[in-house]
């Protein structure tokens, strides 16, 4: 601490009036915008990627029929990877047949690749909307509804 000489006497620093009001809002706006930098309202990157496993669909487990007017189709299975760097790729197991009982032939196996993002604050894989909750994942989608998938 330095001693003031004798016949010094010590100042204050005098601020224009109102410039510590306008200081406050300022600084309070600039950390509001510093805190918000960088966030999402989805999940992030690291929690959404995984292999998820497909358990029902519409509420039903597998195998799930979806009966058309043309066909049936039987869901046996499903796995959808979803990567880091924000692709993903699905590998279904299903049958198309005629009627309503699956043939005794082995189903096919369909792949499908695409791109998953979170940039509206919502998760949509490919063109599915998705929502995320700890290790549950659901996808509704227009042609089968909503199906639910585990994180492996």
């Amino acid at each position: 601490m330095t001693k003031l000489a004798r016949g010094q006497q010590l100042t204050r620093c005098q601020h224009p009036a109102g410039s510590i009001q306008l200081r406050l809002p300022f600084m309070l706006l600039v950390l509001t915008v510093l805190g918000c930098k960088g966030s999402s309202t989805g999940p992030s990157i690291a929690s959404t990627s995984g292999v998820w496993e497909l358990q029902t669909v519409n509420g039903l487990p597998l195998p799930f029929l979806r009966p058309t007017a043309q066909y049936t189709q039987q869901i046996v299975g499903e796995d959808i990877i979803l990567r880091a760097n924000n692709t993903f790729a699905s590998f279904t197991i299903e049958r198309f047949f005629a009627g309503t009982t699956p043939p005794a032939s082995a189903p096919d196996t369909v792949y499908n690749l695409g791109y998953w993002n979170t940039t509206s604050g919502d998760l949509v894989i490919g063109v599915a909307n998705a929502e995320q909750r700890g290790d549950t994942l659901t996808i509704r989608s227009s042609d089968r509804g909503l199906s639910t998938y585990v994180r492996r």
